[in-house]
């Protein structure tokens, strides 16, 4: 079998799955294919696409394609994801990065709020449920003096957190890494920036997800208790005591909460913008800490 014949199976095998549609299915067995060989799918395409598979690139191209037919996610298989301009290692025991995440993380970085802190601000700012770290370390990136604190609650999560911080060492000096509950491990008045993407599904709506999502992804960092917004609940509630006065809350949330977060207490909060995501989907809301 040659890489093409291969890649064109195995998409449309993808396809007949219902895994993805078209042009999906064919991105995702290229990425399997770039797994096995070792080289981009386009190089592959356009110097080798007639080239006959040996038994071994054959055997584990097979390996793979049954492991996402089985509903693994193909992060997972690959063990690695992007999120914004960072290459992550993702598996079993951490959220897969979004890129509903990537839009609001992207308009945060870029809106007024933010902008009035400088271009290169020193910040002191936490992400909570830090998972893979993939908002920390995009904040470090993009601001070279500030500090940062990571935090989850999952021994497992922060397995990644520590990989990921150890590929990115020009932002790993930056930042720390804790094992704690949302704000309880947080000096009060430290912060200028929280920043979160808590679990946020209602459990009642678990069951319904996709496969990969349901059977593959922590439930720790899936279910937000009743109604979904109970761990965001419980940071507005304590916020107020970390931030500085004019520093910043973001926190990630499902669509269909903006409302109900809205109403929820949050003592020395006020809200200051919401951001959608690419499908126009409510995704994050921000809050201000006000003067004392």
């Amino acid at each position: 079998m040659t890489a093409r014949e291969w890649l064109q199976t195995t998409a449309a095998a993808f396809q007949r799955a219902g895994l993805a549609e078209g042009e999906g299915a064919a991105a995702e067995a290229g990425l399997l294919l770039e797994a096995v060989l070792g080289e981009p799918r386009l190089q592959v395409m356009a110097g080798g696409a007639r080239r006959t598979l040996s038994e071994a690139e054959e055997a584990a191209l097979g390996r793979l394609a049954a492991r996402r037919l089985s509903r693994e996610p193909l992060q997972f298989i690959l063990g690695r994801w992007a999120f914004l301009d960072l290459t992550l290692e993702v598996g079993p025991g951490v959220l897969i990065p979004r890129p509903e995440t990537e839009d609001w993380v992207d308009r945060l970085l870029g809106s007024p709020l933010v902008e009035r802190f400088g271009a290169d601000p020193a910040l002191v700012f936490a992400d909570l449920g830090t998972g893979t770290g993939a908002i920390g370390l995009t904040l470090a990136r993009r601001w070279p003096r500030s500090r940062g604190i990571l935090v989850d609650i999952s021994a497992a999560a922060l397995e990644f957190t520590r990989r990921n911080l150890a590929r990115h060492p020009a932002e790993a000096d930056r930042l720390a890494m804790v094992r704690g509950d949302l704000c309880g491990c947080l000096r009060t008045g430290a912060f200028d920036l929280v920043v979160g993407n808590l679990p946020y599904i209602d459990p009642v709506d678990l069951p319904g997800l996709e496969p990969e999502v349901r059977d593959h992804e922590p439930r720790v960092a899936l279910d937000g208790g009743p109604g979904g917004v109970d761990l965001i609940r419980r940071v507005l509630a304590e916020v107020g005591r970390v931030v500085r006065p004019g520093g910043l809350v973001a926190l990630e949330h499902g669509h269909g909460q903006r409302a109900v977060l809205q109403r929820l207490p949050a003592p020395d909060l006020a809200l200051r913008a919401a951001f959608d995501d690419a499908a126009g989907r409510e995704r994050c809301l921000v809050w201000e800490r006000r003067p004392s």
